[in-house]
């Protein structure tokens, strides 16, 4: 057996940044935020107002986890797997925030959760990232993955121009220090 050293954290669904209206959210059974991870374990934090179906992606049982009367706070919830192997964990409600901590994520495929308003996504295995459907996104901390130059300026070209204050992260990709920061820029987006 892993010890816990060996396990994987993955954790998600943290405070948002900013409120978010009833009007602004969609129907829980439409949204959803889909996770691919090698872990031993999986943690993840709730932060709306609504309930959150979570399948972990191995068989289990999909575990109903309920929203929180004020999405100013956040509710942590786990799993632990007998392998690490890659596994699918869907997130089915309307989140506000998402954070992944240390862990092996690979992809993430966050299109039908449009409200989504934070995402740290950084430390992970990411090669690729595509927030075209989250208009809402001002807070975007995608440090320290496998993010190319090209890689990237298409993530910047999937990025909203709305007019609030927005900040995204980057450094520590292999092409930070070629990639085209101006896209982003001319959207609005403050690069750290």
């Amino acid at each position: 057996m892993k010890t816990f050293l060996n396990c994987v954290t993955i954790a998600g669904v943290l405070l948002s940044m900013f409120s978010c209206s009833r009007e602004d959210m969609s129907k829980p059974e439409d949204s959803q935020i889909i996770v691919i991870a090698n872990c031993w374990s999986i943690t993840f934090a709730v932060s709306n107002s609504d309930v959150v179906s979570i399948d972990w992606g191995d068989g289990t049982p999909k575990k109903e986890v309920p929203g929180l009367l004020d999405i100013n706070y956040y509710a942590m919830y786990g799993h632990l797997y007998p392998d690490s192997i890659e596994y699918k964990i869907t997130l089915a409600g309307n989140i506000v925030a998402l954070n992944c901590f240390i862990g092996n994520v690979t992809s993430l495929n966050l299109s039908k959760n449009p409200q989504l308003r934070t995402l740290i996504c950084s430390d992970k295995l990411l090669t690729s990232l595509d927030v075209s459907k989250n208009l809402a996104l001002t807070y975007i901390d995608c440090r320290n993955n496998q993010l190319s130059a090209d890689a990237l300026n298409n993530f910047f070209y999937t990025l909203h121009s709305n007019p609030e204050y927005k900040v995204i992260y980057i450094k520590d990709n292999p092409g930070t220090s070629d990639c085209n920061l101006q896209i982003a820029m001319d959207k609005g987006w403050m690069i750290q």
